[in-house]
C-alpha cells in the first residue's frame, strides 16, 4: 500500500494507542493480576512462540522469534529455570529436542489471558456504553494490526 495511502499522522496515531493499550493491559502494571509469571520482553516473545507452535525445535523458533540462536537458546534456559518450557527428545531425530510449554506455563497464560479478556471487555463496555462495537468491526482491527506485526516482522 505504501505512504500515499495511508496518513502518515493516522499511523503515528495508531502507534501512539497500541502504546497506550499496551500499557494499561501489563500484568505486572498498576491494575495487574497475581499467578503470571514475571518474563522479559526476550522470554515472552519466545514463550509466546512455542505455546502456538508446541513441539517446535529450537532452530525453528530461533528463526521465528527473529533471535540470534545463541540469544533464543539463552532464553530458553531463563524460560526452562523458571520452569515455563521443558525440552523432550525428538522421536525422529535423537539429535534433536523439542519444545513445549509447561503446565506453570500454560496456568500463567491462562491467567493472563483472563485478565486480558476482563480488562479490554471492561474498557470497552465503559467507553461505549451509548454505541457496541460488532464482533466485525473487533475482526477488522484485529486484521490490521495483524498485518502491522506482519510487515514489521519482514521489514527487520
Amino acid at each position: 500500500m505504501g505512504d500515499a495511502g495511508l496518513s502518515v499522522n493516522l499511523l503515528v496515531d495508531i502507534a501512539e494507542v497500541v502504546l497506550r493499550v499496551a500499557r494499561e493491559i501489563e500484568p505486572h502494571g498498576p491494575a495487574g493480576v497475581s499467578g503470571v509469571v514475571p518474563l522479559n520482553g526476550s522470554e515472552v516473545l519466545v514463550m509466546r512462540w512455542i505455546h502456538h507452535n508446541p513441539g517446535t525445535c529450537p532452530a525453528e523458533g530461533a528463526t521465528a522469534t527473529g533471535l540470534k540462536r545463541s540469544n533464543f537458546s539463552a532464553v530458553l534456559r531463563s524460560l526452562e529455570a523458571k520452569d515455563m518450557v521443558r525440552r523432550s527428545p525428538d522421536p525422529d531425530d535423537a539429535r534433536s529436542v523439542r519444545l513445549y510449554a509447561t503446565r506453570r506455563a500454560e496456568t500463567s497464560i491462562a491467567r493472563l489471558h483472563d485478565f486480558w479478556r476482563r480488562r479490554l471487555t471492561g474498557a470497552l463496555d465503559q467507553a461505549s456504553a451509548d454505541s457496541s462495537l460488532s464482533e466485525a468491526e473487533l475482526l477488522t482491527a484485529r486484521m490490521v494490526l495483524e498485518r502491522l506485526s506482519a510487515g514489521l516482522r519482514t521489514a527487520r
